[in-house]
């Protein structure tokens, strides 16, 4: 099938533009979504972090009052028996009405350390006070005369000497409980830790002291860490029972029997248990569908029983911002395709209608039949108008030349013309015809004016794409159309000048899309900004270097007085795009044999560079914009080099990347200054 002109203008002009902006929104949205799901994470992080050092220091408070205790009591053996029960008694029940908090304080004194006389290495005497309601009630009793029970937490810690926390568990002493539980079966059970240190005298056990610190407190805690909308925290002991909850049915309940499946993928109970810091997605589970879990471990006093802080954040919560935002984009991108659409079908038909009526008009002269061929509208200014306009002056030669004849067929030998002898019948129609021609062209030139941007859209995206890019697909277009139609009847000279303007023009739209693609990556945040030492001197000379071709095809001299080993602090990519964005300037807008220099000097805690030519300048008027997103600073340069302006816009966004300034100092037709600053340090 063969396809007509504006077809294929169309098509291809409006596939490439689709593609693009389906590349860009897609990369921009999922950038979005990325951040805003990394953003929630560390802000999940951080409040773990957070809630545990909290919780810690709680936990810490109550370890320091049971070490002072057990601190105090280290000097037993110099106060008389019954003067240190009366005085010990008395320091525990003040610790238990000073801290309403506290369930219990008890001390455990080996036998052996406070009778001289029981010899035996086992047997310990246990002093607790506890409440009763409003009362306090101390109750005393002896243990282990047969033998330490090995397997015991007193064992424990008279056999390593190390400070310990147990695992959370219910108790009663209303009921007088012997032993703790892992579920509140009984009446007025608590949920409770106890918390042992031990008493050495010279580096030898001889008891220990500690409290039974109520775990409920906790709960009002993780309750009201809520850091995004629908996360909840929680909180678990190192054997990894949950110690608080918003879900109290869960409470001292195991988290690994809870989620078997992701505990055997992710480890977490022996990660609980070692008190190692992570976090993990999960989908479908009892944290919910999808959810990012963070945990934070916290040491407890001088145990090696470290506990850990998790928050769960719901994923779909985090991405409906972003969700949000994806689909203004989309919407905003379906729009700008709408219209479009709309301007290609617009310059198409623009384009492809003069040519149909070229190609009549053509016809009908190839046949002769001048008499009934029209002249032209002409509807534009531009290589179709010019077209169009040659078309009508073809036809108007025609007429005249065929008018001329039937004057000199007619006998008319007394027109107004000059010959090159009395018979040039034809020089004096050539004549006529350029003179014509001359005066047409004065007229049309009288009325040409300067056009006005088709799309003044503030949108530095969409105005490139629907403006800059005509141009280069508008040649591309033409001169390919011209090579298909006529490539067997252009002479090699025509052909090589139809090459030469398809590779200026792939160019041009080669250097758009890579200044275009910068411009959104840094707009987009996706630039990786590397901060270091950098030789300035190094990063002078080699865009010197790079650029000295294109200097040498003006006859500018390029030269740049910074010495190497002239460091600042800065990423070295970006550097080196502002310094070839100036120098390219700098020699774009010079003039032939005209200088561009370098210089640099050190200011405060800042290096000042400065890039100086001896070009065109610039007026106070363009000095305001150079800078400015929402002004289009499209520039020829003195040898018609063309330029977007995004070269200026980059370097100053880089430039403040780095924590520097960029300014511009100008006259017209004296020159131009353009100094950037860049920390040294």
């Amino acid at each position: 099938m063969k396809w007509k002109l504006k077809t294929k203008m169309f098509v291809y002009i409006l596939a490439t533009t689709l593609l693009i902006y389906t590349l860009a929104i897609g990369y921009i949205s999922i950038s979005f979504k990325n951040r805003a799901t990394n953003d929630a994470m560390l802000v999940a992080d951080s409040y773990a972090h957070e809630a545990a050092n909290f919780v810690k220091a709680r936990l810490n408070e109550h370890f320091g009052i049971a070490r002072a205790l057990a601190q105090s009591f280290q000097g037993y053996e110099k106060i008389p028996p019954e003067q240190r029960k009366e005085i010990y008694s008395d320091m525990i029940r003040n610790i238990l009405v000073e801290n309403p908090e506290y369930i219990a304080v008890f001390e455990q004194w080996e036998i052996s350390a406070i009778d001289p006389a029981y010899k035996k290495p086992y047997g310990r005497i246990r002093s607790t006070f506890y409440r009763e309601g409003k009362k306090i009630i101390q109750k005393i009793d002896t243990l282990d005369l047969e033998g330490d029970n090995l397997v015991g937490i007193y064992y424990r810690v008279k056999s390593t000497h190390k400070e310990y926390i147990t695992r959370p568990y219910y108790y009663s002493y209303e009921l007088d409980q012997a032993l703790p539980q892992d579920i509140p079966d009984i009446e007025n059970a608590v949920l409770e830790a106890t918390i042992i240190i031990p008493i050495l005298k010279n580096g030898k056990f001889v008891g220990m002291t500690g409290m039974d610190v109520p775990l409920e407190n906790f709960q009002d805690i993780v309750e009201e860490i809520n850091p995004l909308k629908g996360s909840y925290t929680f909180l678990v002991a190192n054997n990894g029972h949950f110690v608080a909850h918003p879900n109290k049915k869960l409470i001292n309940q195991s988290i690994a029997k809870l989620n078997p499946d992701e505990n055997a993928k992710f480890k977490f109970e022996a990660k609980i248990r070692t008190g190692e810091k992570f976090s993990f997605l999960t989908r479908r589970t009892k944290f919910g569908k999808k959810t990012y879990v963070s945990f934070a471990p916290l040491s407890i006093g001088r145990t090696n029983s470290p506990w850990s802080v998790g928050i769960v954040v719901p994923m779909n919560l985090i991405m409906e911002e972003a969700n949000k935002t994806f689909f203004i984009s989309i919407t905003v991108g379906l729009i700008g395709l709408i219209i479009l659409t709309i301007i290609l079908w617009f310059i198409s038909h623009n384009i492809t209608l003069p040519l149909k009526d070229t190609t009549l008009l053509l016809k009908n002269l190839a046949r002769g039949n001048i008499q009934e061929s029209n002249r032209l509208v002409i509807r534009s200014r531009d290589e179709i108008g010019e077209m169009t306009r040659s078309a009508n002056i073809l036809l108007d030669e025609s007429n005249r030349t065929t008018n001329f004849a039937r004057q000199i067929g007619e006998g008319n030998l007394n027109a107004d013309y000059a010959l090159l002898g009395e018979q040039d019948e034809l020089g004096n129609a050539l004549i006529e015809m350029r003179n014509r021609l001359k005066k047409s062209t004065e007229e049309i030139t009288k009325q040409r004016d300067d056009l006005k941007e088709l799309n003044a859209a503030k949108d530095r995206f969409f105005s490139i794409i629907a403006h800059d890019l005509k141009n280069p697909f508008s040649v591309l277009l033409s001169v390919t159309e011209v090579l298909i139609e006529s490539y067997k009847d252009l002479s090699d000279e025509e052909k090589n000048l139809s090459i030469r303007r398809i590779n200026k023009s792939a160019n041009q739209l080669f250097n758009l899309l890579e200044n275009l693609l910068q411009w959104s990556m840094s707009q987009t945040g996706s630039i990786k900004y590397v901060p270091e030492k950098m030789d300035m001197g190094i990063a002078v000379a080699s865009n010197v270097s790079l650029l000295k071709m294109n200097a040498e095809s003006k006859n500018v001299k390029l030269t740049s007085e910074i010495k190497e080993e002239t460091y600042v602090y800065a990423d070295v990519d970006m550097i080196r795009t502002v310094v070839r964005n100036l120098l390219s300037n700098a020699i774009k807008f010079n003039k032939t044999g005209g200088d561009a220099e370098v210089i640099s000097k050190k200011k405060n805690d800042f290096l000042e560079v400065s890039v100086i030519d001896s070009g065109i300048g610039l007026n106070k008027e363009d000095l305001g914009k150079l800078f400015r997103i929402d002004v289009q600073n499209k520039s020829i340069g003195t040898s018609k080099e063309k330029g977007t302006g995004l070269g200026l816009i980059l370097s100053k966004e880089y430039i403040e990347k780095n924590g520097g300034e960029i300014w511009v100092e100008s006259e017209l037709g004296k020159g131009s200054k353009f100094t950037f600053t860049l920390p040294v340090s």
